[in-house]
């Protein structure tokens, strides 16, 4: 028997072969292999204004990834030198009951939110921040820190991509679209607030949450007013924010919550008792069982000296 040569065109052809056959497995893998994607955020700014009044708004969003958020809480970092803060909303955020409102301090502005019923998507808005420019200098907003956790019911942090995120400004010369506050002349919109009590939170004490919108001038602030009576009185008024710790933790009073937009316009809204106060109305039947036997003893009284006169 005479022995097959193995020829080098063969052996080519067989190693090109097996090249290919490796090229399509890797493109099969490159397409059907599932990816997990991390969290991100980002900025977009926006800039308006006349002369060297600019107003620089950046409104930071949150791309979810694959994930679904419950929680956030971080803090961004602001340039105060060449601005002033006007204004943080957070009316359209994705993130609706928040523990730490979104605040500055010193030039840090600190926040703790929570989705309930968690979020996922590319663009959610988590608060922005508009700041009047009144120098010719550059300006910039930093998401220095952040924790995300995970819809999970476990509180499991989220992983996030691209930190720090920064968005900066070099003013110029915009024509100017800001809302004239002085034609607003609606109330902000009604809303309905809710108490709440957490053994984990507000060191278990009764709370009350609130939010709602203005859409022509911005909500400015929000005061509450806590009474037995059925009115509030002019003043007395406590100018705060949600969460907010109620003084009556026995809930026997009315609450009294007051949005107030930039134009001065006001909407109030109000939550009844939870339950009545009995001291006050033992002293009511207390009153009318003494009234009654003083008036039995009257009217006996004047009927026996007419029997005896």
């Amino acid at each position: 028997m005479q022995a097959e040569l193995s020829l080098p065109g063969d052996r080519v052809n067989y190693m090109k072969r097996k090249l290919f056959c490796l090229f399509l497995f890797s493109i099969f893998c490159l397409l059907f292999s599932r990816f997990a994607y991390a969290a991100s955020f980002f900025f977009e700014t926006k800039t308006t204004g006349v002369a060297r009044s600019e107003f620089f708004t950046a409104s930071l969003f949150l791309n979810t990834g694959d994930k679904e958020a419950n929680a956030i809480s971080g803090s961004l970092q602001v340039s105060l030198e060449s601005c002033a803060i006007q204004s943080i909303a957070r009316d359209d955020s994705v993130f609706t009951v928040w523990i730490e409102p979104p605040a500055l301090r010193d030039n840090q502005i600190t926040f703790s939110g929570i989705a309930p019923g968690g979020y996922s998507g590319g663009k959610g808005l988590v608060l922005a921040v508009t700041c009047a420019i009144n120098q010719q200098k550059q300006w910039s907003v930093e998401l220095a820190s952040v924790r995300l956790l995970a819809n999970d019911g476990l509180g499991t942090e989220i992983s996030v991509d691209g930190m720090p995120v920064r968005a900066e400004f070099v003013p110029e010369i915009f024509p100017s679209s800001q809302p004239d506050i002085t034609r607003d002349m609606v109330p902000p919109e009604l809303f309905k607030p809710f108490v709440t009590q957490s053994p984990d939170a507000w060191e278990g004490k009764w709370v009350i949450i609130f939010e709602t919108k203005d859409k022509d001038s911005g909500i400015n602030h929000y005061e509450v007013f806590e009474s037995r009576d059925r009115s509030p009185a002019a003043y007395g008024w406590n100018i705060t924010e949600s969460p907010y710790i109620l003084s009556d933790q026995g809930r026997s009073s009315f609450i009294f919550i007051k949005a107030v937009d930039n134009a001065g316009n006001e909407r109030i809204v109000v939550i009844n008792p939870a339950q009545k106060d009995f001291s006050l109305i033992q002293m009511v039947i207390h009153s009318i069982i003494i009234i009654t036997l003083v008036a039995g003893i009257v009217w006996y009284y004047v009927r026996y000296r007419k029997k005896t006169a």
